[in-house]
């Protein structure tokens, strides 16, 4: 069982998220709260919590313990990519940042069941922002000399180095198979075929190491 709590200010999201739990058997909404309660005892009892991110920014400082107190994982819902310092946050310890427009383009239940495993889950327009963000704050900017990327010709094909400059973009596997010309199966067998070559199970792990290692170029 994952006991979850959920805090947002607005009723119709919070009725929302709770329809859509009570879908999932394993799930358990333990706390449901318009506003965070720092002083409440429920929230050191549950294993996710899903805030919205003027909440979050609010409330850091008490957030942050019941992550490294309590070992509760962190859910930001934002409306606009800067409404928190995702960077930041995900360095003080939070697992996902989903903007609250795409909360239908995600499969909420394998994202929370991943989160509980110990994954980390960025939404999809969010991730070359944020990746952007760490490799300037990791590099130190600014960074005239940077080089040009060296695509690992000897690891991937060129089709899937394609893929992966696509995926770095942020694009959905429709869009990255009407940009390539291809099937979205097929592209879905290049980001399978990654991800087996490379060692990674999720796409912004695999991207993280792309910028890492040079092998894309990061605007």
């Amino acid at each position: 069982m994952i006991r979850i709590g959920l805090v947002h200010p607005y009723q119709l999201m919070r009725k929302s998220l709770k329809i859509i739990m009570q879908e999932e058997q394993n799930f358990h909404m333990e706390v449901e709260h318009q506003v965070f309660q720092p002083q409440h005892p429920a929230y050191e009892y549950i294993d996710i919590l899903l805030i919205d991110g003027h909440h979050y920014n609010q409330h850091q400082e008490s957030i942050d313990d019941l992550i490294q107190l309590h070992h509760v994982k962190v859910i930001l819902l934002i409306n606009q990519p800067e409404d928190v310092d995702s960077v930041q946050a995900i360095q003080l310890g939070v697992y996902g940042i989903l903007l609250n427009s795409e909360l239908d383009d995600v499969h909420l239940f394998e994202m929370i069941h991943s989160i509980q495993q110990g994954d980390k889950f960025i939404s999809r327009s969010l991730t070359p922002a944020i990746l952007q963000d760490y490799y300037a704050l990791i590099q130190g900017e600014p960074n005239t000399n940077r080089r040009e990327p060296e695509p690992p010709t000897h690891l991937l094909t060129k089709r899937e180095i394609e893929t992966l400059g696509f995926l770095a973009e942020g694009m959905s596997n429709t869009e990255i198979a009407s940009a390539m010309r291809i099937s979205e199966k097929t592209v879905k067998n290049h980001v399978a075929n990654m991800f087996q070559k490379l060692h990674v199970n999720n796409r912004n792990k695999l991207v993280a190491m792309a910028i890492q290692n040079n092998w894309i170029a990061v605007v």
